[in-house]
């Protein structure tokens, strides 16, 4: 063991397998497999619709992805969408939308929002009325407004004294005359013109609505908006992946699944759907207390075609963990790696967890034999000790808790 410690934590995000040593799960065959069933499709089946409405379910395609939590599925999506950007000759248009991010969210507000602004769409008016609060006049009914004319008779009657008063103590003629008109003009005149503006009150009669979005309305605005980016970009398919699926809740993950084969199917359009086959047939069971052939049977109806990420081996788990370790110069041992591939998970996003994890705790026992609060070796130079402990901690913390 060196006594060397290096820490280069991995980032857990997504990668594009197509660049020089990204591709440490061997999942780029994936990509190509994608493009291929895309471009096929893109080539054998009428584009548009002879109405132009976008009704016809009968060529809507459907793509699942599927593969366990944390197998690569985003990277390869990432990467498919980054391949079809690059080829410039390519009338496929792809728009890769992150379920998990706008989880908390409407799907039908977002979703929509997303697609606009992906391909620079500027008339977003018909669709954001959607989400707001609509007042509108239902009726109209005009009354007079007694309070009015009650005001009226005392301050005609006041004018009509003031008037003779002017005759009575000014007998000049031309000075009454001049007197009066003065008077017409600053009070008689706006008084008028005050009466005859209220003079009938209306009521008005409105309603409130509130933002709602009629799954109809949610599938027009949909149809409007593919033929928008058709027209725009002359493209002959429009690939649109739902990606982040797993991270989402279940009940989520069932509306986007059937929002999108009931709402979204059209021709031009194929949908990619990264799913983790497994977890939703446990929602399926165990929430909506499916069958499991019913579960079974939910999904065979929700795509058309499937591609299936197989299960990794453990000599291709540690290939990867040994890939990661030397590409972030971990300076982790392959006996160490050989725990953690084979002995901890099938999962790569896991097995990239557990190697920052145990990089923190590696990095804990270091600091602590610096300052003497334990032997000095007793941890650093005893590396597979403290992983199996690390793993005891994940996998089993009970039995952990009670060491």
């Amino acid at each position: 063991m060196s006594d060397r410690i290096s820490y280069n934590f991995i980032p857990d995000e997504e990668i594009d397998l197509l660049e020089e040593g990204q591709d440490l799960l061997g999942t780029l065959p994936y990509v190509e497999i994608l493009s291929n069933v895309i471009k096929t499709i893109a080539g054998t089946i009428e584009i548009e619709d002879k109405d132009n409405k976008g009704d016809d379910n009968k060529n809507n395609t459907t793509i699942s992805l599927l593969g366990g939590w944390g197998s690569g599925k985003s990277s390869i999506l990432r990467t498919l969408e980054k391949k079809f950007e690059k080829d410039t000759k390519s009338k496929i248009k792809v728009f890769n939308y992150d379920a998990w991010k706008y989880s908390r969210d409407s799907f039908r507000r977002t979703f929509l929002i997303e697609l606009s602004k992906k391909f620079e769409l500027s008339d977003k008016t018909e669709l954001e009325k959607f989400y707001c609060d609509r007042h509108e006049e239902v009726d109209n009914k005009v009354t007079p407004n007694t309070k009015i004319l009650w005001f009226c008779i005392p301050v005609y009657i006041l004018m009509v004294i003031t008037i003779i008063s002017f005759y009575i103590m000014f007998p000049d003629s031309a000075y009454n005359i001049k007197t009066i008109l003065t008077l017409i003009g600053t009070i008689v005149l706006p008084l008028i013109t005050f009466v005859l503006g209220n003079l009938y009150i209306v009521y008005k009669t409105s309603v409130t609505k509130t933002k709602v979005f009629a799954p109809e309305q949610f599938e027009k605005f949909f149809n409007d908006t593919i033929n928008a980016i058709k027209n725009k970009y002359k493209t002959e398919k429009i690939v649109i992946i739902i990606d982040n699926i797993d991270r989402c809740h279940g009940d989520i993950v069932i509306e986007l699944l059937l929002a999108v084969k009931t709402f979204l199917g059209r021709k031009g359009v194929i949908f990619i759907l990264p799913i983790d086959e497994d977890g939703i047939k446990k929602y399926l069971t165990s929430r909506i207390k499916f069958e499991k052939q019913e579960a079974d049977e939910f999904l065979r109806k929700m795509f058309n075609i499937n591609v299936v990420i197989k299960k990794f081996s453990d000599g291709e788990l540690f290939d990867f963990a040994s890939g990661l370790n030397k590409k972030y110069n971990l300076n982790i041992t392959s006996e160490i790696l050989s725990i953690v591939a084979q002995g901890f998970s099938k999962s790569p996003r896991r097995i990239i967890q557990f190697l920052n994890n145990f990089q923190a705790e590696r990095l804990l026992a270091h600091e602590k034999e610096k300052k003497e609060l334990i032997p000095k070796g007793s941890v650093t130079k005893n590396e597979p000790m403290l992983s199996r402990l690390a793993i005891i901690r994940e996998e089993w913390p009970d039995v952990f808790s009670k060491r």
